[in-house]
């Protein structure tokens, strides 16, 4: 199969990701005509790079960049207006920090532990009017571990997101890249609204499991938390809680501490949980 010659393309979105994926075109001999992005951080690495960078959508249109072979969204929380996504020639593809159909939409990765899911993954898909529901060019899934949390699982999407991007890149480069339509009737689209229920405080009358998955789900370790904080109520006061560990074998009533000698045990409806550290 021919290899195709250098591509032309538009960048969209925010974070590092998108300057590790940039940085790989540009090693590859692709042109960025420019990048859409708000984040300074992002702004900066364009003007380095002699690439022209624009806020927004809006800006770009109003230039006389004109078409492109492809246009990539990167961490882009934003849709991406069907005049911009027909600047295209070839495919405008986005990156999806999850396994489509299933979890579409934003923070996934919370959903799928909160929902205890055992696996995780990373979808390329191609960008249609529908969000998240056009074809699959790439996908990567793993192992979700027992003490994940938002903030690991994070950083699984982002390594695998790299790796699948330089396999993604080599099928654009050997025109050799196809969609696999996604399944019906799996669909599950999660909204920027969406908020784990009574604003995340524990409840202690459910099984450990869901506790240790809930705490673990809004866990995002350093990074900006958009989707709320576990905690906790006692006398009036809110502690914000993180690191729990399920305790096999030790219980009493639903809400019980059990020990507040060296960490804070409670009982939930059927283990004790041990938080390991509270705020």
């Amino acid at each position: 199969m021919s290899k195709a010659s250098n591509v032309t393309c538009y960048v969209f979105g925010g974070k590092s990701l998108l300057i590790q994926c940039s940085e790989m075109l540009l090693q590859h001999g692709h042109v960025i005509k420019a990048i859409i992005s708000d984040d300074p951080s992002i702004r900066q690495w364009a003007a380095d790079n002699q690439i022209h960078c624009h806020a927004c959508s809006d800006q770009l249109m109003l230039t006389d960049t004109g078409p492109v072979d492809y246009l990539f969204s990167i961490t882009h929380l934003s849709i991406i207006p069907d005049q911009v996504l027909e600047l295209a020639r070839i495919r405008a593809i986005n990156f999806h920090d999850g396994l489509l159909p299933e979890y579409a939409g934003l923070n996934v990765t919370t959903w799928a532990l909160y929902n205890q899911e055992k696996q995780h993954g990373i979808t390329w898909h191609e960008m249609t009017a529908d969000i998240d529901k056009g074809n699959i060019l790439k996908q990567h899934i793993f192992d979700i571990d027992d003490n994940e949390t938002a903030f690991t699982l994070n950083t699984k999407c982002y390594e695998a997101a790299l790796s699948s991007f330089s396999e993604l890149l080599a099928d654009i480069e050997n025109d050799n890249i196809t969609g696999i339509p996604q399944q019906s009737g799996q669909t599950g689209l999660y909204k920027r609204c969406d908020r784990v229920p009574a604003m995340a405080i524990i409840d202690w009358q459910s099984e450990a499991s869901q506790i240790n998955a809930m705490i673990r789900a809004l866990d995002f370790g350093p990074y900006s938390n958009p989707v709320g904080t576990a905690k906790l109520f006692h006398e009036d006061t809110a502690y914000i809680v993180t690191e729990p560990e399920i305790i096999q074998g030790l219980s009493g009533r639903a809400g019980e501490v059990l020990d507040v000698d060296n960490h804070l045990t409670v009982s939930a409806r059927d283990h004790a949980i041990r938080i390991n550290k509270l705020h």
